[in-house]
């Protein structure tokens, strides 16, 4: 059963969010089946563009929002709240700002959620509140990156 659907910004896909738990980029003009994403462990409940097509973000009855790369169906990251408790909230909505730097998720209760969107824009927020440089373990756990790719922060004196 589909729970959403969404034209691209170019109409050329459509995406469709679906209670299996997966999200899908259909061609606009012929139906045909583009990609299929399926890392989400509870209903996808909706599925939105990105202002510019290249990205997609997708909520979930799991309680997560998950951003994924429209053009090769990648997973980029995962969005979870700190507050989630061992049985997640179900994410109803997630909405892209205007200029696409930011997602918006709406859970059951109504709250609302604002995330970095882009890792520009992470590490942003991350240089002007970081009072020391990330460790290892949370380049890899919260960015995923290698050790040796985590970047320099200008911190805060």
């Amino acid at each position: 059963m589909v729970s959403s659907a969404q034209f691209s910004p170019d109409d050329q896909l459509i995406a469709t969010a679906s209670w299996d738990g997966t999200a899908r980029l259909l061609d606009a003009k012929t139906g045909a089946l583009r990609v299929i994403l399926a890392n989400h462990r509870g209903a996808v409940l909706d599925a939105e563009f990105s202002p510019n097509g290249q990205r997609l973000v997708t909520a979930s009855a799991d309680g997560t929002a998950r951003l994924w790369d429209t053009q090769t169906g990648t997973e980029e990251t995962t969005l979870r709240s700190i507050e989630a408790k061992e049985e997640s909230e179900p994410i109803r909505k997630a909405f892209f700002s205007p200029d696409g730097r930011y997602v918006v998720t709406l859970d059951k209760h109504g709250r609302l959620h604002l995330w970095a969107a882009t890792w520009d824009e992470l590490l942003e927020l991350a240089r002007k509140r970081s009072i020391r440089q990330l460790q290892s373990e949370e380049c890899l756990r919260y960015l995923r990156l290698a050790p040796t790719a985590c970047p320099t922060l200008e911190t805060q004196k």
